[in-house]
């Protein structure tokens, strides 16, 4: 979290508000994880599971990039860095509202797997 934290602010976030860039990427890892966990059990949340593990894979990948990129780049990003850092929370942001609006309509009254 702290290295996100900082990464954000060599980004160009302000040092007060660089918090909330691992908070929309670790948030996007943890709303992933409960979905893929909760729709496991419902064999035709296939496509929706499918989708809560694309986007925990790729929220996990920019944390986990973020972190390289925190160790091996100068205090000051790179432009072109920077404008991908923020990208970052927007997407995230989309992706935890489709996802919401998924485990809204979920309704689990269906028959569940045997395990």
């Amino acid at each position: 979290f702290a290295t996100l934290c900082d990464l954000a602010h060599r980004a160009g976030y302000p040092q007060h508000l660089a918090w909330l860039w691992p908070l929309a990427v670790d948030g996007t890892i943890v709303q992933a994880t409960i979905a893929v966990v909760a729709l496991a059990a419902y064999t035709e949340q296939r496509r929706n599971r499918r989708f809560f593990w694309y986007v925990l894979t790729a929220a996990a990948a920019v944390s986990v990039a973020g972190n390289v990129l925190h160790a091996l780049l100068p205090a000051e990003l790179p432009p072109a860095l920077a404008a991908i850092v923020a990208c970052v929370a927007p997407l995230s942001l989309l992706a935890t509202t489709h996802g919401l609006a998924v485990l809204c309509r979920f309704q689990p009254q269906t028959e569940r797997m045997n395990p």
